[in-house]
């Protein structure tokens, strides 16, 4: 739709958004500097991604990108 919502959706760590893909199954892929973030917009669920998860880094700075169903992403490492 042509039609912008901001929303506030509770577990996003930094409302700074550094880069935004969406996979072919329709979920929104979201980086910041405090990982990646799964969104479902339909129904506002996240699901963040961490080092602990194992990323290379928490600071995904850089742009996202999918080819085929694979997501391709830069951190700071």
């Amino acid at each position: 739709s042509d039609i912008f919502e901001q929303i506030a959706v509770p577990g996003i760590l930094d409302q700074k958004i550094m880069a935004i893909a969406e996979s072919p199954d329709g979920h929104l892929w979201l980086s910041n500097t405090h990982g990646l973030i799964r969104f479902h917009v339909p129904t506002n669920q996240i699901r963040n991604y961490t080092y602990e998860d194992g990323l290379l880094s928490n600071s995904l700075t850089e742009s996202m990108q999918y080819i085929g169903d694979t997501l391709f992403f830069g951190t700071t490492n």
